[in-house]
């Protein structure tokens, strides 16, 4: 893995596949930090903090479809400059 530029680290989005937490990402992200790179690994829409809020209060994910993922995280990536 070469690393980023300090003054200008890249950024590197997680993205989790369905019954996966955004959490998982964690070891992944430690690694790419130390070498320098923006991370983030947000979670679905209606995703809860953590797995176990998840898992006890599952009914904001109900009826969230691939369009309103892919829009999600659309969303979140920032524009090129």
């Amino acid at each position: 893995m070469s690393e980023s530029n300090p003054a200008r680290p890249v950024p590197v989005m997680f993205i989790h596949g369905l019954w996966i937490h955004a959490s998982a990402w964690q070891p992944w992200e430690e690694l790419f930090r130390s070498h320098g790179y923006f991370t983030s690994a947000p979670g679905w829409p209606g995703d809860s903090d953590t797995v176990q809020a998840t898992r006890d209060n599952p009914d904001p994910l109900k009826d969230i479809g691939i369009q309103a993922i892919c829009r999600h995280y659309a969303d979140l990536i920032p524009p090129w400059t």
